[in-house]
């Protein structure tokens, strides 16, 4: 008789490990009050701005958005409880948007407005000299960084 022998090859063992489930939740919370009513005003290099909310005191924190007509955009906190601005140095006859948004609940937003800064209309000055006439026209001046201001408070971009 013949006996024959025969080795199986080593068995490999895989276990998989369940994956526990994963449960999202989505919270939504709605706001606890509504800006309306933005008026803007303009100046040479400056908005005025003022809006009405009804949001609770200790959630009154906004931002004043506004957006150069090149396409810059700059945001300044206002002060907790102030419900007007002033943008500082902006740039003679240039429109700006500007919106007003709550701070803690950034889809809360105010309506968007165009406003454009008054030109700056250069006048001239003569001077008359033993009859010589001498008219001197003055150079407008580059406006300031801009800046916000509420309630003698002013904050400067960077």
């Amino acid at each position: 008789t013949t006996t024959t022998t025969t080795t199986a090859p080593p068995v490999t063992t895989i276990t998989e490990f369940a994956r526990p489930a994963v449960t999202a939740t989505r919270v939504y919370v709605e706001a606890p009050g509504r800006i309306s009513n933005l008026t803007t005003s303009a100046g040479n290099d400056s908005i005025n701005v003022t809006w009405t909310h009804n949001f609770p005191s200790d959630m009154a924190e906004f931002t004043v958005e506004y957006k150069h007509s090149n396409g810059t955009v700059k945001q300044e906190q206002v002060k907790v409880g102030q419900n007007s601005a002033r943008i500082l140095g902006l740039t003679p006859g240039t429109v700006y948007k500007v919106r007003v948004f709550s701070t803690l609940f950034p889809s809360v937003t105010s309506n968007v407005t165009d406003t454009e800064t008054s030109p700056v209309t250069p006048t001239a000055e003569i001077a008359i000299t033993d009859g010589v006439v001498s008219r001197f026209v003055p150079v407008p001046t580059v406006p300031a960084e801009p800046s916000i201001t509420t309630d003698a408070t002013t904050t400067t971009t960077t």
